[in-house]
């Protein structure tokens, strides 16, 4: 009922009054922005009692709660290796909530992560627009991997961007970003609020 929903939400909200019978409370809220984030949302029901008169068997009674958690995915990350300073740089921005970064050297038939006194990561929010950019270094240690891995993990969304490079002899380092996608709570789609 339009009358109950919050100025902040009036002209944000849809529901689904035809669904609401069956059990489903559903609700759509549009043009998300991260102000949206961690806000809690109430669902609250009037039951009727069934009989000819129509009487409330419970009123405004509250049913569920449901806390908005919201995500915006990065950009694919950048990884260079230097293996004169044997070193790997990864970097990544324009996402929400802070990264989880994450080093894997990659052996012919097996792979490791790497200890973390190996790794200096920097993460630092904009405070215009409030989106994450994060850089990771690794100290690449000696070893016979024939690659290395960095892992860029959202934990709203449960994306993980990955980028590797092999360590090629005299032909340079070769660079193929993968995205591996599972399912997303919210995704923040459009930013409105730029």
């Amino acid at each position: 009922m339009a009358e109950h929903v919050n100025d902040y939400y009036k002209h944000r909200v849809s529901a689904f009054p035809q669904d609401i019978i069956r059990g489903n409370i559903s609700i759509i809220i549009k043009n998300l922005t991260l102000e949206d984030n961690e806000r809690t949302f109430w669902a609250f029901a009037a039951v009727l009692d069934g009989s000819v008169m129509k009487k409330y068997h419970l009123e405004h009674t509250q049913i569920c709660q449901v806390t908005l958690q919201i995500g915006v995915p990065y950009q694919n990350p950048r990884l260079d290796v230097n293996m004169k300073t044997m070193t790997a740089v990864c970097t990544t921005q324009g996402g929400f909530p802070a990264p989880e970064i994450q080093w894997v050297l990659l052996y012919t038939s097996s792979h490791q992560s790497v200890e973390s006194r190996n790794i200096q990561t920097t993460t630092m929010q904009n405070y215009h627009d409030r989106l994450y950019s994060s850089r990771s270094t690794l100290l690449i240690p000696a070893g016979p991997h024939e690659a290395v891995s960095c892992l860029i993990h959202n934990p709203t969304l449960n994306t993980t961007m990955r980028a590797t490079d092999t360590f090629s002899k005299g032909a340079g380092v070769t660079s193929s970003p993968e995205c591996l996608i599972s399912a997303a709570v919210f995704l923040l789609t459009a930013l409105h609020w730029l």
